[in-house]
């Protein structure tokens, strides 16, 4: 489905009202998800997601989904989030066997299994910039000359491919934001509001993406600026107005064309 149908019997509903504010707007995400994959609600195998996983399809902390709540529950290995349109998913399952009927051309099912792409293999030579990652992102004293261990390098490795299209600046502004958080006292915002600065290797290269968004936000309330320095210009390049010949009339007579080719072949 391409729109996610929110009914005021579910809203009005003990479930809801008994929710914290911030688990009812967690549920308006996970029920897009699901019916964007029309899996009735279900989310299969949850339990063998990773919190990398957890982020970056659902855009979700995986720390709020392990707290009770009466919007979602885990049964077994799957997650089952409340309050699905199982009868406008009928509506728009008979409207495709309609048409399918009437044109000839079943529709293609679903799968079943709804898990991410499963990861790449951690045994592969990684790229040479994930060397410059990891180099980059050993933005506090205590990491720079510690070795990682299979966790942190399997968490490392999934967020360089979140972060894959970071530059100098976002690399400058982690170690500036490590460095007003743990040295400055800059731990919370102009609201009092605490920033999320995890003190962790593991924990800082799982959660990459809520530490870049509480970056941002501290360079906005600092007004921080990187230091990053102009590229050389190019040297100038030469012959680069040099006008187009100009058309003539006049044809070349055999004597200047012997001519022309006398002083660039002398003999």
């Amino acid at each position: 489905m391409n729109y996610s149908p929110v009914q005021h019997h579910h809203t009005q509903s003990r479930e809801f009202k008994s929710a914290r504010l911030s688990q009812r707007g967690i549920w308006i995400t996970l029920l897009q998800y699901c019916t964007s994959q029309e899996n009735n609600g279900i989310i299969k195998n949850f339990a063998s997601w990773k919190p990398a996983e957890i982020r970056k399809t659902l855009n979700v902390d995986p720390a709020t989904l392990r707290k009770k709540s009466t919007l979602w529950n885990m049964v077994g290995e799957d997650l089952h989030i409340y309050g699905y349109p199982h009868d406008k998913q009928a509506i728009l399952n008979k409207k495709r066997q309609t048409l399918a009927n009437n044109t000839g051309v079943q529709p293609s099912p679903r799968p079943e299994n709804n898990h991410p792409p499963a990861r790449k293999s951690e045994n592969k030579t990684p790229p040479l910039a994930f060397w410059a990652f990891l180099r980059n992102t050993c933005i506090m004293d205590a990491w720079q000359n510690k070795d990682l261990n299979r966790k942190e390098y399997a968490a490392a490795i999934q967020a360089y491919q979140q972060t894959i299209t970071c530059g100098e600046r976002d690399w400058q502004l982690l170690k500036a934001y490590y460095n007003g958080y743990y040295k400055r006292g800059q731990t919370r915002d102009s609201h009092n509001n605490k920033y999320y600065c995890p003190a962790s290797r593991l924990k800082f290269y799982e959660d990459i993406i809520d530490v870049l968004t509480k970056a941002e936000l501290w360079a906005k309330d600092t007004r921080w600026k990187p230091k990053i320095s102009p590229a050389n210009a190019p040297p100038p390049q030469r012959n680069l107005a040099i006008p187009p010949p100009q058309k003539t009339d006049v044809p070349v007579t055999p004597e200047e064309l012997k001519q022309f080719f006398n002083e660039i072949n002398p003999h």
